[in-house]
């Protein structure tokens, strides 16, 4: 299996990024996470909202560029699939 970026394309907007990014972080080596010890369960799940709010870092500066760029909110928020008050939340921060 191919695990990089790439594979989702360099034009791609910035919601099929992150869905691709999402995609490659739940490719576990278990199929079945009901197999994982609770602890391996628990040390998976902190690593991955570690990784989500990174990536919504991201997003949100990403957003502020691309508004600052004269892209509309409507436009941002179906690209990055959120509602437009949490693009507007995110342009207040």
């Amino acid at each position: 299996m191919n695990t990089s970026i790439h594979s989702c394309g360099k034009k791609a907007n910035i919601f099929a990024n992150f869905f691709c990014i999402v995609v490659l972080m739940f490719n576990f080596e278990y199929d079945d996470l009901s197999e994982l010890p609770l602890g391996q369960l628990a040390d998976r799940r902190d690593w991955l909202l570690s990784r989500v709010d990174k990536i919504t870092q991201a997003m949100k500066v990403r957003v502020r560029d691309s508004h600052n760029e004269g892209m509309s909110v409507q436009r941002i928020a179906k690209e990055c699939g959120v509602t437009r008050r949490t693009v507007y939340a995110w342009l207040e921060q």
